[in-house]
Formats: structure tokens, sequence, C-alpha cells
């Protein structure tokens, strides 16, 4: 009878044994400096040493290299992404981190998130040490897929106010209220919200800062100022919400628009521009991103700015953390900052 020969540990069966993923496994046995709890570390090492386990020089040496490489995994397929400012800025992001501490990029896409799960073994063949998600669309699989798997990975955009991911995103709620509140100051009261599309958290998060701003003020909501789109965040999506608020009678009008978007508050000056309709003379336009091209609108766009660069640098240095062993769950919201231009008019408050 032949004996059949033991199977050699695997640092997959180190890393379920302790607990802790095998990115955290292969800094332990490589003594690396980053930050990893001495009970964690005696855990392993323990582990290691009753399982005489040894990892292979060659395993070793792809571990330093996956450690060393951050993989970006965004929603715009193909060359499609080259025409999102928010990704590329926050890209831009990422890349500063990345350079600054000597890391390496591996950018991926899906096809707007729609073959995630069929993909999902090109994004944990071992080439990376964690994965940075931009812009996951809402009930995405491949999250808890990663999850299961011990995947080290953080979400640029936070998408359910129940989720237990690590991710980053700037303060919607917080930042919509500025908005709402420059308007309120400026003597507006009938302040209309182009909402898009009821995507997810970030456009209930805006909503709720819109209304929170007038509530402090003591001004009743109106819900017959509150538009949205089938055709969502884009120059289309604010071309049609254009036209249905242009349907109210004239004295139901709103004086001032709060824009979900950059990208909704030009196609609204699209519609304005073939109606004949002044901004800010006769409404006042107002905006969230600050994109590049805001700058350059007639009139140029104020807007709220995200703090792009500094989102990715942020969920970069949350990366590195959890492939160090960081627990999940760190919800980081940064603050935006109001950029005044010249598309809202101050109005004598009666």
């Amino acid at each position: 009878m032949t004996m059949s020969k033991p199977r050699s540990v695997t640092i997959q069966d180190v890393a379920r044994a302790c607990g802790v993923s095998p990115t955290t496994v292969s800094l332990v046995l490589n003594n690396s400096s980053r930050r990893i709890s001495a009970e964690t570390r005696e855990r392993v090492l323990r582990y290691v040493r009753e399982t005489r386990y040894q990892p292979s020089a060659l395993a070793r040496g792809a571990a330093v290299k996956r450690l060393s490489t951050i993989g970006v995994l965004s929603g715009f397929g193909g060359s499609h992404y080259l025409h999102y400012s928010y990704y590329l800025q926050v890209l831009g992001g990422v890349m500063e981190y990345a350079q600054a501490r000597q890391l390496n990029l591996l950018v991926l896409n899906e096809n707007l998130w729609s073959g995630e799960m069929s993909e999902l073994r090109l994004h944990i063949d071992g080439r990376c040490g964690g994965l940075l998600l931009i812009g996951p669309r809402e009930k995405n699989q491949l999250l808890p897929a990663l999850t299961e798997r011990g995947i080290p990975f953080v979400v640029v955009g936070k998408e359910k106010e129940d989720q237990a991911f690590t991710c980053v995103d700037v303060d919607n709620r917080q930042g919509a209220k500025t908005v709402t509140e420059y308007l309120l100051r400026q003597g507006h009261r009938r302040i209309a919200l182009f909402r898009g599309s009821l995507l997810g958290f970030f456009d209930d998060e805006r909503y709720a800062g819109y209304r929170d701003a007038l509530s402090e003020a003591n001004l009743p909501f109106d819900p017959t100022l509150v538009f949205d789109s089938e055709l969502s965040y884009s120059e289309y999506g604010g071309q049609d919400m254009a036209r249905q608020m242009l349907r109210l009678p004239p004295r139901q009008r709103p004086t001032a628009i709060f824009c979900g978007s950059d990208q909704i508050a030009y196609g609204v000056l699209d519609v304005f521009r073939e109606q004949g309709i002044r901004v800010p003379k006769d409404v006042s336009l107002i905006g969230f991103d600050d994109e590049r091209k805001a700058a350059m609108t007639d009139p140029p766009l104020t807007t709220l700015r995200q703090p792009y660069e500094t989102i990715g640098a942020r969920a970069s240095q949350l990366l590195i953390e959890r492939i160090e062993g960081a627990e999940s769950g760190v919800q980081d919201f940064l603050p935006g900052e109001l950029v005044v231009r010249q598309s809202v008019r101050s109005l004598t408050v009666r």
C-alpha cells in the first residue's frame, strides 16, 4: 500500500488558522516594519513554528512585489474613464501617494460593473496587495466576494448607509447643506434641487443636506421644487430637469437652483440659453463637484469643490493599512469647499 505524501502547509492555511489575511502572514514572515500588532505577529510566528511552515524563495519574492502594488478598479469601462473628471482627479491623488511611497499601480477596469463577478479571478490573482474600487455601483457583488476571500480593499464613494466596508468620500450631506445655506444668505427662499436620479447613498445625503439647511432656516419644504431624471447625473439629466421646471407657472418657479452635480448644471445652462433665460439675472445656479470645466462656463459656475486628490491619497493610505492588517469599517468623509464664481445673484431680503 502506497502512502500518500502529506500536503504541505500553505500560506493560506497559516492565514486561516491565525484569523488574518495571507498578506499579513507575508508581512510577518518578511519582518516588515509596517504596523502589525505584537499579538498578531506572535500568533503567526507560533503557528509557523508548530507547523514548520517554510515559504519558498519564489513565493517570498512574489509576496514582496505584490505588497508593493495597489490595484485600482473602476466602473468606467474601456477608454471611457478618460472622459470622467472625477475618476482622473481621484486617480491623480492615488498616483501621487504611490509615487511618494514607491508603490506600483495596476489600473484595471470594468464595463460599468456589469461583469465584476465573471472577472473576479483576474482581480484576486495575486498581482496586487489590495484593491481600490472607485465608484462601485450599489448592491455590487464584488465587495462581499472580496471580503469572503480576505482580499484587502477600500471603496472610493460610499453607497449604502449600512455599508461596513472601509470607504472614503466627500461629506455629501454637509456639502449640500453648505451650498443651500450660501443661497439662503444671498436672499433666496425658493430654492430648487435638481437631484439627478435616486442612485444611492450619496444622492440621499445631498438631498438630506438640502433639507437640513431649509429646516434650520425655518423654511417649509416644497416637494414641487425637487426634480429628478432617469438620465441621472449628466448634462442630459440637467436638460431634462430644466425642461420639467419650466413647465411650472412663472410665479412658482425658483429663484435659485442647486444642481446635484456640475454635469447637471451644464445641461441646465444649455436649456436656459435656448430659452433666453439669463443666469444669474433671471435665476441663480450652483453646482457640486468643481470639475475643471466649471470655471469655463458662461457664466463661470459657483459650486462645491470635492477634494479629489485628497480622497485618492487618503483611500490609498487606508488601503495600505488594510494590507497591514487593520480592520475594515473605517468611513472617512472629507469636507468640500465652496467656490464662489458668477452664477449666483444676491437678492434683497424682504
